[in-house]
């Protein structure tokens, strides 16, 4: 293998939008994401196996793609926000800007998942 083939691949920079929605928005979902685990771990699955590794999961290793999958069978609308997030978390994973309307819509799926009872 030539040193070119085995040279790591340059990382794509954020700009600084990006990397300002990365900053508040990434850490935020995932406060959000592990509030709800706690108030809501009792009525989720015990375990959940991955599927891409096939591991089993315990509820406070649930990312939003598992969430969405446990509140499917008792509460679609729920899943449908739970989906919601996870496409939101991997788009900025990913370096996509944020949207003032997306970040609207965002904050109305986590009320309705903060909220379920």
């Amino acid at each position: 293998m030539s040193a070119l083939a085995r040279a790591p691949r340059p990382r794509k920079v954020a700009s600084p939008g990006v990397a300002g929605h990365l900053g508040v928005l990434l850490p935020w979902l995932e406060e959000v994401r592990a509030t709800f685990l706690a108030r809501s771990a009792p009525r989720l699955p015990a375990t959940l196996r991955d599927r891409s590794t096939g591991e089993l999961l315990q509820p406070a290793d649930y990312e939003w793609g598992h969430i969405a999958s446990a509140l499917r069978p008792v509460a679609n609308s729920l899943a449908a926000s739970a989906d919601t997030l996870r496409r939101v978390r991997n788009a900025l994973a990913h370096g996509e800007p944020a949207t003032w309307a997306g970040c609207c819509k965002v904050e109305a799926h986590v009320r309705a998942l903060l909220g379920w009872r």
